[in-house]
Parts: structure tokens; sequence; C-alpha cells
């Protein structure tokens, strides 16, 4: 796994060279050949089904804060758009049931769980972090854990399961370490 946070600041645009420009089977340095000039390629809109709308809304709408940008809930049709920065997640009644996953996926920061589902975090302003954490747990939302963990020596965390059972990682950057990594102490 120590190809996991290079592979992560790749991505995140922390590298200079594209993974695709690694030599197979060489994840470990980067060529020393000059970057080439990267596209404007944007991620603008994620697709998702669900059982019910409102739920979703009330989860990413309400208890973590993203902005809905459109909601209808018909008797034919239904969907929810919550936006983030340029980005759109948006979920779309499915015609029949589906199953809510139970069991939690990866998340890098604190490993997560055996589900090899997609998973994203959504981050939260470091003093809205403990409101929302308690809008959470007050909800009855399943979470990995009781309380927000401190991860990575650098983030408070707090792995929940939305309405679908798809993993999200709430959390928040600090301006400073905290004295105790124990939360609430």
């Amino acid at each position: 796994m120590r190809w996991l946070l290079p592979l992560m600041l790749l991505l995140a645009g922390c590298g200079s060279n594209s993974v695709m420009d690694q030599p197979e089977g060489d994840m470990s340095e980067s060529p020393s050949r000059e970057p080439k000039a990267a596209l404007k390629v944007n991620l603008r809109f994620v697709y998702h089904q669900c059982n019910d709308v409102k739920a979703v809304r009330e989860f990413y709408g309400n208890l973590l804060g993203l902005k809905v940008g459109a909601f209808a809930d018909h008797e034919k049709y239904g969907w929810v758009t919550l936006q983030s920065e340029g980005l759109e997640l948006m979920f779309f009644r499915a015609e029949s049931a589906l199953p809510v996953h139970e069991e939690f996926s990866f998340i890098p920061g604190d490993g997560g769980g055996p589900g090899a589902r997609a998973a994203w975090s959504v981050e939260v302003p470091e003093e809205e972090f403990g409101a929302v954490f308690r809008r959470l747990r007050d909800a009855g939302v399943k979470a990995q854990t009781t309380a927000p963990t401190w991860r990575q020596d650098s983030y408070w965390g707090y792995t929940v399961l939305d309405p679908m059972g798809n993993t999200v990682e709430v959390y928040c950057t600090v301006r400073a370490r905290p004295k105790n990594t124990e939360w609430g102490r």
C-alpha cells in the first residue's frame, strides 16, 4: 500500500506526471521527462439511483449541508441534485426497489470496510463539523465509529452510510493539530 499516497497526490494534481505516464509496474518514482500539458477536463455530474429521493435530500441537504439544486418527487419519477463547487451529485428514484448496502466501502483515511463500491468524502468547514456530526448522530445515521476520529495526523473524519448504503467520509481539515486527538476531549 506504499503506492496509495503518491497515487492520491498524483490524482489530486499534486504530482507533475500522470499515473498513465508511469512505466508499467513502476509506481515508486516519477520519470525525469517533462510533464505533458494538462487538458481542461472537469468532472461535472455523478449519477446514482436511489429508493427515496426525500431521504437522500434530507441526508445530503439538511444533515450534511450540501446545496439542493433541484428536487422532484412525483408518482412516476423523482430526483434530487446536490451541488458542490461545480460538481452535481444527482440521485434518481429507481423504478423498482434497489438493495441498500449494509457494509462500509474502502476510504483511504481510515481503511473503511470490505465493500468494493464507490465511496466519497464531503468536506465540512472546521467550525461546522461538530454540528454536522451531532446532526448525523442524532438522526441515527449508521456510522463506522461512535465519534469522529483523528486521521492520518491531519484531519477529523466521521464515516457514515447514506440512505442507499453508500460510504461517505465526512471530514474537516484543521488550522492547527489538536492537543488531544480523541474527539470531544
